[in-house]
């Protein structure tokens, strides 16, 4: 059996991890030059919004002996509106590094693998089905995706991301509510470790100038910090195909609709599409289940996305304020309390009055 993965990213890895954990060994098709290669950044999984799973880590290694490892935990989540403060302490999540950090899940991976990697192509379906039995579609966007099938544009965004220097905890993550900073979006900082971090601010395309805003946070967010580098990620689209599968091609990781849209974040789904992937290939499980689950996670994450954007900075004010309240404190520790579909049910009769 040949297997053809296009995109040698977080879910194209992971696909393949797993169909070599079958003895099949595929071939990997990557745009850049080399790997790892970009950016390095830090990224943040919030359990909160990852519900029902909890920690992924322990299940990719349960379930999938795959061994990833966080650079850190989330312990502490500090919250910012424009007159509210809140923080919420518990086991909160991971920060995991990305791209080329030496620690990042992508190096992590590489050095698990045994597939050949053909690097500077991106190669065509009609020379992919001459040669391979199944092709999986991992390129990280959505263009490839579009050439098979209907695909919806949920969101849009710019973003900028820094590297910033300062003084920070290792494992705290500081957001900012407010629309002053990112109109009808979010602004956040991870740390990488003691004395490096990712600031990054995103907002719909619909607003004015993202840089201007991105200056605005720099300047008023009451932090100390030294920006190191900038990055502009321009009209980033988050959406999703009509299938996850067609014939013999699988859509995985964001050309499958796998980045959840409420904040950008998704690493945990864009993993396990790539192992569901491939375990239809090698065991015959039904992906498309996977993929449905999936995409009503995905639609309860997007109404949540679109509450947000409706939502002005006194609506930020008493959502912060009520994060310190001991009923929201004991949401946070359960977790058997799928906090989306909540929260989607709180907010919606406030924004209609």
């Amino acid at each position: 059996m040949k297997v053809a993965i296009v995109g040698a990213g977080l879910s194209g890895l992971c696909c393949a991890y797993e169909l070599e954990r079958h003895h099949i060994i595929p071939t990997l098709f990557e745009k850049e030059k080399k790997l790892p290669s970009g950016f390095s950044y830090p990224e943040a999984i919030i359990e909160l919004l990852e519900r029902p799973i909890t920690d992924i880590f322990q299940i990719l290694s349960d379930r999938y002996d795959l061994q990833l490892h966080p650079i850190s935990p989330i312990n502490k989540i500090e919250f910012y509106s424009s007159k509210e403060t809140a923080v919420i302490e518990g086991n909160l999540g991971f920060i995991t590094a990305r791209r080329s950090h030496e620690n990042s899940l992508e190096r992590q991976l590489l050095n698990k693998i045994q597939g050949e990697i053909i690097y500077n192509i991106v190669p065509k379906y009609s020379d992919l089905i001459k040669e391979y039995d199944y092709i999986v579609i991992a390129t990280g966007d959505t263009a490839y995706t579009q050439e098979f099938q209907p695909f919806q544009t949920d969101v849009r965004a710019d973003m900028v991301l820094a590297q910033i220097e300062g003084e920070f905890n290792p494992d705290t993550v500081q957001m900012w509510l407010n629309n002053d900073f990112a109109p009808k979006g979010y602004c956040y900082i991870l740390p990488m470790n003691k004395t490096t971090a990712l600031a990054a601010i995103g907002s719909p395309l619909i607003q004015s100038n993202i840089k201007e805003h991105w200056n605005h946070f720099v300047k008023n967010c009451g932090r100390q910090f030294t920006v190191l580098e900038t990055r502009d990620a321009k009209d980033y689209i988050m959406g999703r195909p009509a299938s996850g599968r067609i014939g013999n091609v699988f859509f995985i990781g964001n050309a499958g609709g796998f980045i959840m849209p409420s904040f950008g974040f998704g690493q945990t789904p864009v993993m396990l599409s790539g192992i569901k992937a491939a375990r239809a290939i090698a065991l015959g499980e039904d992906y498309d289940a996977f993929f449905k689950q999936m995409q009503r996670d995905y639609v309860l994450s997007l109404t949540m996305r679109r509450l947000w954007e409706r939502m002005e900075n006194h609506h930020f004010d008493s959502l912060v304020k009520a994060l310190n309240r001991p009923l929201a404190k004991k949401i946070f520790e359960n977790k058997r309390i799928n906090f989306l579909k909540l929260a989607t049910q709180l907010l919606s009769p406030i924004l209609k009055e």
